[in-house]
C-alpha cells in the first residue's frame, strides 16, 4: 500500500484499481520534491491529516521553498505529483527522458506552472467557492 508520505492520491483514496506506473512516479515525484526543498510535499500530525493533504491540497511549488531550483526542474517534479494519474508521467522511463532533456538544457515536456493551470485546479477543487467569487466580482462591477 505504501507509507502515507509518498503514498500517491489513488492509494490513499483506497482506489487500487487505478494503480499504475504513475502511482510509482508519484511516489518518485516525492523524492524529487524532497531532495529539492528538504521537505515532503505533504505533512499532517497524523495518517488521517496528511491522507486528506495527499488528496485534496496542492504540493507548494519547489521553488517557494527551495528559489534556487530551476524552473523546468520545478514543472518536472509537480508534473510527478499531479493528482490525476493521467495527467503525471506514465512511467519512470518517461520522467527519465525529460529530466536527460532537463540536464542536457533541452525543451522539457513537462508543463510550466502557470497560473492558469493553477486557477483551473483551484476552480476544479472548489466550485462553489469559484462561483461565489464570480458572482460577487460581477454584482461588485455593477
Amino acid at each position: 500500500m505504501g507509507s502515507p508520505s509518498t503514498m500517491a492520491p489513488e492509494q490513499a483514496a483506497g482506489k487500487l484499481g487505478l494503480v499504475s506506473t504513475a502511482t510509482d512516479v508519484y511516489g518518485l515525484g516525492t523524492i524529487l520534491y524532497q531532495l529539492l526543498t528538504g521537505y515532503l510535499p505533504f505533512k499532517g500530525d497524523n495518517a488521517a491529516e496528511l491522507i486528506q493533504k495527499v488528496l485534496y491540497v496542492e504540493a507548494t511549488d519547489p521553488r517557494s521553498l527551495n528559489p534556487v531550483v530551476d524552473h523546468d526542474l520545478a514543472a518536472i517534479c509537480i508534473t510527478c505529483l499531479e493528482k490525476e494519474p493521467s495527467t503525471r508521467y506514465a512511467s519512470a522511463e518517461a520522467l527519465l527522458r525529460d529530466l536527460r532533456h532537463w540536464l542536457n538544457n533541452e525543451p522539457i515536456e513537462a508543463r510550466p506552472i502557470t497560473l492558469r493551470i493553477r486557477m483551473t485546479k483551484w476552480v476544479k477543487r472548489s466550485p462553489a467557492i469559484a462561483a461565489l467569487s464570480v458572482a460577487l466580482v460581477l454584482a461588485s462591477v455593477r
